[in-house]
């Protein structure tokens, strides 16, 4: 990919910009607002506009900076049972990356060769991988979560919803922090931030962190922690603005993790099963015999160009992203080689390129904009799974795959009538995808095949293990059709309809080729009705929303387990598209400021089944039908400063990793979680210039598992468990 950097500055310097205009729409009261509190009155961009949070005619929920901060909300994991709807469960191998669901759209896996259902934005600029997606919550201007198809306004993969993540901008005054802490498991964390104003017209913002703790468990027949973390993060940003109508945002940050794999631990054993010797009853104890490092290590630069005239704005956002990671864990969770996840390097690089034309015309009473993207990215990957000596069986080598994304959009909001207005909008996409395969048996890691599982319709042999399917190629039009109405400040009345695609892709393992074809899986596409109100009361104290749904889901990618016959045998995953599904539901978020006392609630209910397919009578996977929050705040001054206390609990109802269609009791819960609840506290006392905060985060010592596999077919399985109780205290240093 030595071509795409040179590109993608090419792309920057051949734009031509106007004589400058709304830029400050989005980049002026977003910044004022960005350690708000009030819900109600936090400046978001959903719309790709500034806009008070009550007044964006979606279901949309926002977490200021301020929030983030104080609840220690530090990735995108920790938002899980604070905005309501939301599902993640940790992908295999690795703690920082996320399979993301909204509203019962989730992704079947996590490679090139697939597309997520949820689009992560950081800073306007599209996520491809979510491998690195977890990183650090640092210097954070705010966080919305847009729920429901976003394919209109958002060019990739918003199916299900987006995560639309905006970081802290240079500022034209000078300061600083500097923030250190400690907590158990010897938990370290270090902070600093410095915001210089250069010039008249030049700032510039620099932000680190460092985290790291011990394990939070152990193998004893290693006698060694697993699931212990060291990260580095730094940012820096560089904003340019010679005139109001003009302004040029450089972005790059760097992010470096390495740690112990993930921990699984045995949670369902046949009878008779000889693996029982090594089962152990602390939940945080197994014998693993396995313990990699894994890394990741990701770099990005972001050039985001706003300039405005009299009549509109145009915006240009540029961007190159990398992302390598090397994974591995002990899936089995006994010494033996039974699953030895022992090799999962990745690497993925991309750039994208998105023109935004937007303004207002017929006296202020018509809202358009209208834009074009190009989306490119390439990678490769390795999965070697050790089933036991003397033979490791290779699933899958990718050497290459690749994505490109083409797309025009436009939408339109008008006021048909005082405080009704009508919306439409439409995006025409057209992505095509390319992967090519290397698959077989060896006799040690990375070492030459022994034996090739290309199926025979590849043409593939022992001396030329390799296919390349041809190229897919998809063409798809997400749009939208809503109205609302505002018949006062605090009432807002919406209602819109959505269409959303996600492409189809390619197998993650070849495993997959033989047991359901050389063919790609196809696209899947979801309509969703949509109403809802937003009111506010007792003079903005108050603040209800609530939304419901009603989505028609087809062609779902649905990810299946097949056991393959050995010996050894070995169990894969596949992607198949698994029929027609119906998804109801809906959320409501309750804030409200009271005296001193800050108080929210949330509830979110998806109700999914299958239509027809083979999935008809199966579970819906990774998708609580219920989840809710409650949280409570109380901020007084007191004699040298500011209290603030806080204190919030989430629960989240049973779910489903896999199908447990055919399965016994046992077989069905080492396959899903039950339902559970986490309970978190925060307290901070300020004394100008410094804040001591203490945090507990599962204060119960909930124990859970984030995950499990699949090997009940081979009379074991095995769960990834959550974090367990901690806590910690820091103390912060503002200039």
């Amino acid at each position: 990919m030595s071509g795409l950097k040179p590109a993608l500055m090419a792309g920057i310097a051949s734009l031509a910009l106007p004589a400058s205009a709304a830029f400050a729409q989005e980049s002026g009261p977003a910044q004022a607002e960005a350690n708000t509190t009030d819900a109600s009155e936090i400046i978001v961009t959903a719309t790709r506009r500034a806009e008070r949070l009550r007044d964006v005619p979606i279901s949309v929920t926002a977490v200021s900076g301020a929030q983030i901060e104080q609840a220690q909300i530090r990735n995108v994991s920790d938002l899980y049972g604070r905005v309501p709807g939301v599902s993640l469960a940790p992908g295999v191998g690795s703690v920082n990356e996320l399979q993301v669901g909204i509203r019962g759209l989730v992704p079947g896996a996590l490679e090139t060769t697939v597309d997520p259902s949820v689009g992560i934005y950081i800073d306007g600029v599209y996520v491809a991988r979510p491998v690195a997606a977890n990183t650090a919550f640092i210097d954070m201007e705010r966080v919305e979560v847009l729920r429901g198809p976003q394919g209109t306004l958002f060019g990739r993969n918003t199916i299900g919803g987006a995560f639309n993540i905006t970081t802290r901008k240079p500022e034209d005054y000078f300061e600083g922090s500097v923030e250190v802490g400690y907590g158990n498991f010897n938990r370290l964390t270090a902070t600093g931030m410095i915001n210089l104003p250069v010039s008249e017209t030049v700032q510039a913002r620099l932000v680190y962190n460092h985290h790291e703790h011990d394990g939070y468990a152990r193998s004893l027949a290693l006698n060694e922690d697993i699931y212990d973390r060291k990260q580095d993060y730094v940012r820096a940003s560089v904003r340019v603005a010679p005139s109001e109508r003009f302004e040029m945002l450089l972005i790059g940050d760097y992010f470096k993790f390495s740690g112990a794999s993930q921990f699984y631990k045995l949670n369902y054993l046949a009878a008779g099963s000889p693996l029982a010797a090594f089962q152990t009853p602390d939940f945080y104890t197994n014998n693993a015999g396995f313990n990699p490092r894994t890394t990741n290590e990701a770099y990005n630069a972001t050039a985001i160009i706003t300039a405005e005239n009299d009549i509109f704005t145009v915006k240009s956002i540029s961007a190159y992203r990398h992302v390598a990671a090397t994974r591995g864990a002990d899936l089995d969770g006994v010494p033996q080689a039974l699953r030895d996840f022992v090799a999962f390097p990745t690497k993925n690089e991309q750039i994208s390129q998105e023109v935004q034309f937007y303004g207002s015309a017929m006296n202020g009473r018509l809202d358009w904009i209208v834009g074009g993207y190009y989306f490119y990215e390439q990678g490769s990957s390795a999965i070697e799974l050790d089933v036991g000596a003397p033979v490791i069986i290779v699933n899958t080598r990718i050497p290459k795959a690749s994505n490109a994304s083409v797309s025009g959009f436009a939408q339109l909001t008008y006021e048909i009538a005082d405080n009704l207005k009508l919306t439409g909008g439409i995006r025409r996409v057209h992505d095509t995808r390319n992967a090519s395969y290397v698959s077989g048996s060896a006799l040690t890691v990375g070492g030459p095949l022994v034996a090739c599982s290309l199926p025979a319709a590849t043409g593939a042999t022992l001396g030329n293990c390799y296919y390349k399917p041809p190229q897919a190629t998809y063409n798809f039009t997400p749009w939208t059709v809503g109205v609302d109405y505002k018949p006062s400040d605090d009432l807002l009345l919406y209602g819109k309809v959505s269409r959303g695609y996600r492409s189809g892709g390619f197998q993650t393992q070849a495993a997959a080729l033989a047991q359901l074809g050389i063919e790609s899986f196809g696209p899947e596409a979801l309509t969703s009705y949509e109403a809802g109100f937003k009111a506010t009361m007792l003079n903005g104290a108050v603040q209800l929303n609530a939304a419901a749904f009603h989505s028609k889901y087809k062609g779902i990618q649905q990810t299946q387990n097949f056991t393959v016959a050995g010996p050894p045998s070995f169990t894969f995953a596949a992607i198949t598209n698994a029929g027609t599904a119906r998804l109801n539901g809906g959320e409501v978020e309750l804030t409200a400021r009271l005296g001193n006392f800050n108080l929210s609630a949330n509830y979110a209910l998806v109700d999914a089944k299958f239509l027809s397919g083979p999935s008809v009578g199966g579970d819906y996977l990774i998708t609580p039908k219920h989840t809710y929050g409650l949280a409570a705040g109380y901020e007084t001054d007191v004699a040298g400063g500011k209290l603030r206390l806080g204190v919030d609990y989430n629960y989240r109802s049973t779910v489903r990793f896999y199908d447990t269609a055919g399965f016994s009791a046992l077989q069905a819960a080492a396959v899903s979680q039950k339902g559970y609840g986490l309970l978190n506290a925060n307290a901070s006392f300020e004394f100008k210039p410094v804040t001591i905060t203490v945090w507990g985060k599962n204060l119960t010592d909930k124990e859970y598992f984030a995950r499990t596999q699949n090997f009940v077919a081979a009379g074991f399985n095995v769960g990834a468990v959550g974090e367990p109780a901690t806590y910690g205290a820091s103390v912060k240093y503002t200039f």
